[in-house]
């Protein structure tokens, strides 16, 4: 198979192919462009920049969709009999915890209630709840700085190959777990 040629010589029809890879079945895979024209150098290195934008642009939104999923954006309670219970608070959850807690800490509230998406209600009191969330945010403050890491990285990458290899899920902090 030839980098640049002519497949159909009456019609004026061009394929350029490049960043050639072995597959595991023994094939090889490559990005390609066609013209109705021979191409120049020019435009043909245009045709690999814009394969290139969309190959970033892809591994971009492979990325966003990592940092909302649950492999992101879920921590763990762990209740004595009950088990460990996943879940998730959005900003706008926490920021109205944090007003709670700080409202039934100065009012003196012993013990508060937080609730699970199963319904589960637990008993903490206002401060543990409250140190709950610091970690929180400071954890997901972690995911999001990692997030545009993964995604200032992946707009320089230079290669097909370079973004097939990217792994878009290093690097995030550990999930968080809390014990009651």
């Amino acid at each position: 198979m030839k980098p640049v040629e002519c497949i159909n010589p009456p019609k004026d029809k061009w394929r350029v192919r490049w960043d050639f890879l072995p597959t595991d079945d023994g094939g090889v895979s490559y990005e390609e462009a066609e013209f109705d024209h021979e191409p120049t150098e020019d435009e043909i290195d245009a045709a690999k920049q814009k394969t290139l934008e969309q190959l970033r642009a892809g591994l971009a939104a492979t990325i966003a969709d990592h940092d909302k999923s649950e492999a992101v954006n879920s921590f763990r309670v762990e209740v004595a009999g009950v088990g460990g219970i996943g879940m998730w608070l959005s900003r706008e959850e926490r920021l109205a915890l944090r007003i709670r807690f700080e409202a039934e800490q100065r009012a003196g509230v012993a013990a508060t209630t937080l609730w699970t998406p199963d319904g589960l209600s637990l008993t903490v009191s206002p401060m543990q709840g409250l140190g709950m969330l610091d970690a929180l945010e400071l954890y997901a403050a972690a995911c999001y700085d990692r997030t545009q890491q993964h995604l200032l990285a992946a707009s320089g990458l230079g290669s097909r190959a370079e973004c097939d290899e990217y792994d878009c899920t290093a690097g995030y902090p550990e999930k968080l777990t809390f014990n009651m």
